[in-house]
């Protein structure tokens, strides 16, 4: 069953799915960079790329531990309260929960 199988590799395996959303490089810096500098706070980022609907959703989940980058190398970094920026590029996917992905492309 393909629905078990994609269950197994992504919630149960912590594994990426096959296929998930995209979001251009480009517009996730230009949007986070037109924010000043003191407001580029990684939920911010979160509502940018369109993984949560608002900053205090995105904050939370933050708190929570329930955010990281997957870099295109496979190093995870997770998301923390105290950030101040977050270094992501082409190739790397944001993750949210067990369920929400993002990969960004070109």
């Amino acid at each position: 069953n393909a629905a078990a199988a994609h269950f197994e590799q992504v919630v149960q395996g912590r594994g990426l799915p096959d296929e998930m959303p995209e979001i251009s490089e480009a517009v996730l810096i230009e949007k986070h960079l037109t924010v000043p500098v003191s407001q580029r706070k990684p939920a911010r980022l979160l509502v940018t790329a369109g993984l949560v609907s608002s900053f205090s959703e995105g904050r939370r989940l933050i708190i929570q531990g329930a955010v990281e980058v997957i870099h295109s190398n496979g190093e995870r970094t997770k998301f923390h309260p105290n950030m101040m920026d977050v270094e992501i590029s082409q190739g790397d996917v944001i993750r949210v929960g067990r369920r929400r992905f993002v990969r960004v492309v070109e």
